[in-house]
């Protein structure tokens, strides 16, 4: 979690690569769902909703294909003997892992061919979560990946007490992470060490 927690925080501000991946999955199919180009936009709903109907056998709902990248009733979405080689299936994967970090939710809206993210943001000052709809399209990865970042923060101070009590004073000075971007004017062997000390995994005697 240091090393995926953001910057201003004492962490490294590095991304994961399954969270890379799962962001700019979600981001390409929230794209291709909002696009202005209207041949684009039709193309990758109709995909979707065939996706999902040739599971359900049916038309699905608004509710119901909300629910199929939320993680919902998989009995109820595993009607098919093999999993259509599309884009969707994987959405659903990458939403699912995403889902339990961020808190994020899809709202669709088939008549109207529109899709909105909401999940837990740390810019929002008055509510908890943020609402993507297709206005923001190009600010989804932005977005996710300040979310994910601020999950670990989180994790990193509220879950491991012992190992994130150096970070709120780490956070004080932009100086203290400073090497971090540039490596100027340390060694290896220091960064090595600044980073195990932050963590408290120091064999040392106050230990």
């Amino acid at each position: 979690h240091h090393i995926f927690g953001t910057t201003r925080q004492g962490g490294l501000g590095i991304t994961g690569t399954l969270e890379e991946q799962d962001m700019q999955i979600l981001s390409h199919a929230f794209r291709l769902l909002s696009s202005p180009n209207e041949d684009t936009k039709n193309l990758a709903w109709n995909t979707l909703l065939h996706d999902v109907k040739s599971r359900l056998k049916r038309q699905p709902t608004d509710f119901e294909l909300s629910s199929f990248f939320e993680g919902g009733n998989d009995t109820l979405f595993s009607q098919t003997s093999a999993p259509l080689r599309s884009l969707w299936p994987r959405l659903r994967q990458a939403a699912r892992r995403l889902k339990p970090v961020i808190n994020l939710s899809f709202i669709f809206s088939i008549s109207k061919r529109t899709v909105a993210l909401r999940f837990i943001h740390p810019e929002c000052k008055d509510t908890p979560t943020v609402l993507l709809t297709d206005e923001a399209r190009n600010a989804v990865c932005r977005s996710l990946r300040a979310a994910l970042h601020h999950s670990h923060d989180v994790y990193l101070t509220q879950k491991l007490k012992l190992q994130g009590r150096v970070m709120p004073q780490v956070a004080k000075d932009s100086v203290s992470t400073a090497f971090v971007r540039d490596g100027k004017y340390i060694s290896h062997h220091s960064s090595t060490w600044i980073h195990a000390a932050r963590l408290n995994v120091l064999p040392l005697n106050a230990n």
